[in-house]
């Protein structure tokens, strides 16, 4: 971590950098990185705290995620990351280990250990608040915040995985851990040894809570599924239960301890019949079905397919349905990614075929031109019927989400699957797809922009054969044939480059051969892809597959990647093929389909498409929910729309179409009235285009329907309103003027009232004064001789009494007197003489101000007094009401830019929550009855917001209210 004020932002600027780090294997990582990049620096002793980099004393120091680059902002720094993950260095800490004597001996014990340990932190990370405020109070050594403990507990628990493969430890965490070894420790170590190294748990821990165990022990679960839907799920002749999503059920039942009744229905038809009347507690299918979600709720997706298109052997690779949309597109009857395929390809009017076989024997037969079906099941139905001269040459964007759906009255037995399925990792998913899935079924991909993929095939097949006798006869020819290629060919023995031909050079940025070898394969893939790499260097021979590679400057590009070893597997050739162009043209396609699909989901207008050569209509789900219908409950005819046009327009709306069929340049547009599900009429604004064969002979209509009802309805509304708009105009004037008329009597009579209860403060110490000079003076009255001079002096200080009771009354007449013009004064004078006039009121209360005495304001300043007086005011009153200890005021004045705050904070409890939004209506009052009508408040507001053209806002902070005055420091009379 360094500061940004530094220039440090790549690994490379670090160079001669003076550097906080750990001597011993807490720093190993960054040295790591550090001795592979060959940086230099100057090493400084570990900083535990932040001052050493603040201070500039060092440059950078190591820092753990979860904490320093939080304090550092808590302490106003900004700061960069150079996290040793973005350089292949991963580092991995908090590893529990045990002996294998204490493993062999006490195989119980560690089973107890692995667990508790695990429920710690898992108890830890879902009771935050709780672990916080222990450490905060008991632990807190570091005297970290509280902020800074929530961002270390979030960080953490987000890299532990929680949820999703927390507690898991790998082969491949184990060999990153060596990786980064062998740049600080000589000697060779054999990962073999691994292999046994990670503690295997003794079972899988299940959190239920004890109402979803007592729920698995009451109860039978019942299940049923597709019978004939392999490679997901099946039934053999022999009852038996088979298939990707039968492994599945099979590790729920041995991790619950349960079997589960299934119920062999005929077909799948049968199955949505018993889901129809929650025969069974849980049906498999695609979390899209319809049927299923009307009365099942799905669990969380645990396979994810996606639907690719399916053709002849010798199209074109297909990277948007919408190129072949005039083609013979089928797809099975009835899926439940039926209706994704149709929302997602308006404009293409596809084919329904029965079954999956049937549509892979269409395409084979020339029934069909295209087929689209999920991956996994298309693959595994071409090997096992031995369809031939057929690819998949395409992918669409829409995945089938394979899960199972639990009984929408059975929420508890919903929580138990997910739970449980969630404990099945993804390598054993994999595993288990793996197995079903025909490994010979290849992919086929035609990237005509960079390449003819038999060429490629054809150059591997002979270097494959080849290559040894070539090698030692005849190099240069080899290296010619190799560099002859169009693509990057990288040879490699253990791992380890052996050679890389021109193209590869050019590909990767070296400029000499020589800079290639003794490089890793895995050098040249980036951190994302290397453990796709990993599993299919395994493989004697990969299909092409799509990887993202590196560069030699750090540079990331998307490639294709193709492999074969060759002899004792030892040596393998790998070919590589930048897709840059090819992902950039896809993603511009991508984006013009999105944009377009976003601007036509945003207009909500409902789409129709008309055939007419067969006379067959399609409606899209938004036309029919217009007219208050779903999906299924309107046929996509041409009599859907025309037995509901209003009477009065049909005739209109025929022939507007008639025209525009027949006019080559006509567009059709009309407005009329359709009826709604529940018998009003919807206007309807119907726009729509002839699409011509290359005759001109009109084939097709396609257009949409925008609801203009509202608009209509407002429209007849205005009409209507004009007609009477002057009566309603000046009938409601005169109410608000009644209304203002009356609220200003009420203002006024309160302000009055609280005029008096000020005055009665300031008269009530001369008042006492005075009456006691008549006391002395009755005294001295009395004696046998008066003393004029005490006599005149007691006549003096009554004199002066009465001077300053008739002085508090000219000031408050100026106070409630508006002022008529603005003039310009000082807040800090204002909010002086506001004080001043509640002297009395405030004298046990502490009144902190802070000001600017320069603060200038051009407005009404008598009013600006007012609002004051208001606020300080209801401080008091709630001081007194709640009886609060130590009563306080801050009163600050700010001005930035043309704006002046004054703020007036306070420390009585603050407003309910259920309260401050209402302060400021008229009437609402906090107080009791006989205390105050609740227009205070409301007045302030308008005098400020109205008058001023200010704004008045409250909120709590700490512990009371906090009212900010905001005015411009001179503004136009509003």
């Amino acid at each position: 971590m360094s500061k940004k004020s530094s220039g440090i932002k790549r690994l490379k600027d670090l160079n001669h950098k003076k550097i906080a780090l750990y001597d011993d294997i807490n720093g190993i990582a960054i040295s790591s990185m550090l001795k592979a990049h060959h940086i230099q620096f100057i090493r400084k002793p570990v900083a535990y705290k932040l001052e050493k980099l603040k201070n500039n004393e060092i440059d950078a120091m190591i820092a753990y995620g979860s904490n320093e680059p939080f304090v550092a902002q808590e302490m106003g720094m900004d700061v960069s990351i150079i996290n040793p993950n973005d350089y292949g260095f991963e580092r991995y800490g908090d590893i529990l280990f045990t002996s294998t004597k204490i493993l062999d001996t006490q195989p119980e014990l560690v089973e107890r250990m692995y667990r508790a340990s695990k429920k710690g932190f898992e108890y830890a990370f879902s009771h935050i608040d709780e672990v916080v405020e222990l450490i905060y109070t008991k632990y807190n050594t570091l005297n970290k915040s509280k902020e800074a403990l929530y961002y270390e507990a979030n960080t953490l628990k987000k890299l532990t995985g929680l949820g999703e493969n927390f507690g898991v430890f790998s082969k491949e965490k184990i060999e990153s851990i060596a990786y980064i070894y062998s740049y600080t420790e000589l000697g060779k170590y054999d990962l073999n040894y691994l292999d046994h190294f990670i503690y295997k748990t003794k079972a899988v821990d299940i959190d239920l809570t004890q109402e979803e165990k007592k729920y698995l022990q009451e109860n039978r679960v019942t299940y049923a599924g597709d019978p004939n839907w392999l490679p997901y799920e099946a039934f053999t002749k022999d009852g038996n239960y088979i298939g990707i999503i039968a492994d599945h059920i099979e590790i729920i039942e041995n991790r619950l301890n349960i079997k589960f009744d299934k119920v062999i229905t005929e077909n799948w038809l049968d199955t949505l019949e018993l889901s129809k009347t929650n025969k069974v507690d849980i049906i498999s299918g695609d979390a899209a079905d319809a049927v299923l979600n009307q009365n099942y709720k799905p669990i969380d997706t645990y396979i994810k397919n996606p639907l690719v298109i399916v053709t002849n052997k010798d199209h074109e690779y297909i990277l948007d349905l919408n190129q072949i949309k005039d083609k013979k597109i089928a797809f099975i009857s009835g899926a439940g990614y039926s209706a994704d395929i149709v929302k997602k390809y308006p404009d293409i009017k596809f084919l329904e075929c029965e079954t999956l076989q049937s549509g892979l024997l269409g395409v084979k037969t020339g029934k069909y031109d295209a087929f689209i079906g999920s991956l996994t099941m298309v693959e595994y139905t071409i090997v096992s019927m031995g369809i031939e001269d057929i690819k998949i040459a395409g992918q669409t964007d829409i995945v089938m989400n394979v899960t199972l759906f639990v009984d929408k009255n059975k929420p508890l037995l919903y929580s138990i699957l997910n739970k449980v399925m969630k404990t099945i990792s993804a390598n054993r998913q994999h595993e288990i797809i793996s197995k079903w899935r025909d490994s010979n079924v290849k992919k086929v991909i035609d990237y005509t922009l960079v390449w003819q993929i038999s060429i490629l095939f054809f150059i591997l097949t002979l270097i494959g054969l080849f290559f040894t006798l070539l090698l030692r006869k005849n190099n240069k020819k080899l290296h010619a044939l190799l560099n002859s290629t169009i693509e990057g060919m990288v040879i490699s023995k253990d791992g380890i480059c052996h050679t890389a031909n021109q193209p590869a050079m050019d590909l990767f940025g070296y400029k000499d051969s020589d800079d290639t070898k003794q490089l890793h394969i895995l050098d040249f893939v980036s951190e994302e892809s290397k453990e796709l790499l990993k599993s299919k260097i395994k493989d004697s021979t990969t299909a092409p597959y799509e990887a993202i590679m590196k560069k030699k400057d750090g540079s990331l590009f998307p490639a294709l990647v193709k492999g074969i070893n060759l002899g004792d597997g030892k040596t393998r050739i790998s070919t590589i093929i930048d897709l840059t162009k090819l992902k950039q043209a896809e993603q511009q396609t991508l984006y013009l389909s999105e944009r377009m699909e976003l601007a036509f989901d945003g207009s909500r207008d409902g789409l129709w498409d008309w055939n007419l050569i067969e006379n067959s209509v399609y409606f899209s789900p938004r036309w029919k929910e217009m007219l208050g219908y779903r999906d299924d409950e309107l046929e996509n005819s041409f009599d859907t729309w025309q037995s509901r046009v209003h009477p009065d327009d049909l005739e209109e709306a025929l022939k507007n179409i008639e025209s525009c069929v027949k006019d080559k340049e006509k567009v059709f547009e009309n407005k009329h009235r359709l009826r709604h599900k529940d018998g009003h009429w919807v206007w309807i604004y119907d726009r729509g285009k002839v699409q011509r064969d290359k005759d001109g002979k009109a084939i097709r209509m396609i257009g949409t329907h925008t609801d203009l009802t509202t608009e209509i309805n407002l429209s007849n509304e205005l009409s209507e309103l004009n007609k009477n708009l002057e009566t309603r105009v000046k009938e409601q004037v005169e109410e608000l003027d009644r209304r203002h008329i009356f609220m200003a009597q009420q203002a006024r009579l309160a302000s009055m009232g609280e005029m008096l209860s000020s005055i009665a403060h300031q008269w009530r110490q001369p008042l006492n004064c005075i009456n006691s000079d008549v006391a002395v003076i009755s005294s001295i009255m009395a004696r046998d001789t008066i003393d004029q001079e005490m006599l005149l002096s007691q006549i003096e200080k009554i004199e002066n009494n009465t001077q300053y009771m008739s002085d508090t009354i000219e000031d408050f007449s100026n106070f409630f007197r508006p002022d008529k013009q603005k003039t310009e004064f000082m807040l800090h004078d204002t909010v002086k003489s506001a004080l001043e006039l509640l002297a009395p009121r405030s004298k046990n209360i502490e009144i902190n101000t802070v000001f600017n005495k320069d603060t200038e304001v051009l407005s009404f300043k008598e009013e600006y007094r007012q609002v004051i007086l208001i606020i300080l005011n209801n401080a008091i009153d709630n001081f007194e009401s709640r009886k609060t200890q130590n009563p306080k005021i801050d009163i600050i004045i700010k001005e930035h830019d043309n704006t002046t705050y004054l703020s007036i904070c306070d420390n009585g409890g603050g407003i309910d929550k259920d309260k401050i939004d209402r302060i400021f209506e008229p009437y609402y009052t906090t107080k009791f009855a006989n205390e105050g009508v609740g227009l205070g408040l409301y007045m302030g507001k308008m005098l400020i917001e109205d008058s001023m053209q200010g704004k008045l806002e409250v909120k709590n902070k700490n512990d009371g209210a906090c009212f900010e005055i905001r005015v411009p420091k001179g503004v136009e009379n509003a």
